[in-house]
């Protein structure tokens, strides 16, 4: 059997993942500078186009 890694995780389960402020990211997400979409009230993350952003020191024009 094969490892599936999840492409969506809420915003605690990225910030764990990625190492970054679970309230940074929920700023960023306010602003709707995170990639996903809201599922109720929770909000996912695509953690993979999130990464990338990060990456690439995109996120709300700072540098991380």
């Amino acid at each position: 059997m094969q490892s599936v890694e999840k492409r969506y995780l809420t915003i605690r389960q990225t910030a764990r993942a990625v190492g970054i402020p679970e309230h940074r990211i929920r700023a960023w997400v306010k602003v709707k500078n995170v990639p996903g979409f809201y599922g109720g009230t929770r909000f996912y993350v695509d953690v993979q186009k999130f990464q990338q952003l990060l990456d690439e020191g995109r996120m709300n024009g700072e540098t991380i």
